[in-house]
């Protein structure tokens, strides 16, 4: 009787799984016909060099695997929608690539996936390292958001976010000077490049000795916001920023004057300047005196009259 309860069981069973691979293998025979259908009118070319109808089956069959049914559901519909670069994606890491074509927008979708067509085995790795972030300054920043991840790490994931295309070239630049720095200099700059990405990256671009040592470094951090507040700098031979002391009214002035007698002829005319400058001081003091002098006179003639 046992035994008879134990071989229903096993049939059961066995009819479950049956079925159940019956019915993804429906699933995914649908999707396929689907994608093929879709693509074929539209990305032919695309497909063909994908791999066609087999390489199709064979990401199905993948995205099934790892994922289920939702997520087969979920590869036919970006692959109708994206095309043949969706499949490429997804296929090399299904769950990651599915997960952020979920949070991505369409504008950026399509240039995220055209980075992943050029960079397959990197992009694979950074969205595994960094999810979507990863993806979307790939795509803000076509050609130079890759390697500033890869290079500058999360990091530089959270600099580039904040970046224009244009900053972020020129942090790529300068990012693997700024890796090769020792760890605490290398997280306090990532830190200060935060705040105030553009105008430190292009400090750094203009000054790239400030990044060989850890004085240079230093001295950039403590001086950053008088740097970007308008102060003058000097950076000197081992990259060490000095900030320059603003002259006073008297120094402009004794500066002003002393460059005036830089030529003989600035020198010429600035001495006859003085001399008639001297002259016609002394003409009105004289002038002032005999006025002086007539009123006096005047007064005592009153006087005495």
């Amino acid at each position: 009787m046992k035994r008879l309860r134990s071989l229903v069981i096993l049939i059961l069973i066995q009819c479950i799984i049956a079925c159940n691979a019956s019915a993804q293998g429906t699933l995914v025979r649908e999707g396929l016909e689907q994608l093929l259908k879709t693509l074929g009118k539209t990305e032919t070319r695309e497909l063909a060099e994908f791999g066609g109808e087999r390489a199709v089956k064979e990401a199905l069959l993948r995205v099934e695997r790892e994922g289920g049914e939702t997520m087969v559901r979920k590869t036919v519909l970006y692959g109708e929608k994206y095309g043949v670069n969706a499949l490429n994606a997804i296929r090399l890491a299904p769950g990651p690539f599915v997960k952020c074509l979920d949070e991505l927008p369409e504008r950026l979708a399509v240039k995220a996936l055209q980075a992943v067509k050029r960079e397959p085995d990197l992009m694979t790795r950074l969205v595994s390292q960094y999810g979507t972030d990863a993806l979307r300054i790939a795509a803000e920043h076509p050609g130079v958001g890759s390697q500033i991840a890869n290079t500058l790490g999360r990091e530089g994931i959270d600099i580039a976010e904040k970046s224009t295309t244009d900053t972020a070239i020129r942090l790529s630049r300068i990012a693997d000077p700024i890796a090769k720095l020792p760890a605490p200099d290398k997280s306090r700059l990532l830190g200060a490049l935060k705040e105030a990405p553009a105008e430190m990256i292009r400090f750094l671009e203009k000054n790239p000795k400030v990044l060989l040592t850890s004085a240079g470094v230093a001295a950039l951090i403590a001086n950053k916001d008088k740097i970007f507040g308008g102060s003058k700098v000097f950076v000197d031979k081992d990259g060490v920023v000095h900030l320059l002391a603003e002259p006073g009214f008297a120094e402009r002035f004794t500066g002003q004057v002393i460059s005036a007698f830089n030529t003989p002829l600035s020198a010429f005319f600035w001495i006859a300047a003085f001399l008639l400058f001297a002259w016609g001081v002394v003409k009105i003091w004289g002038t002032v005196r005999a006025e002086r002098v007539r009123a006096r006179n005047k007064k005592a003639q009153l006087k005495s009259d």
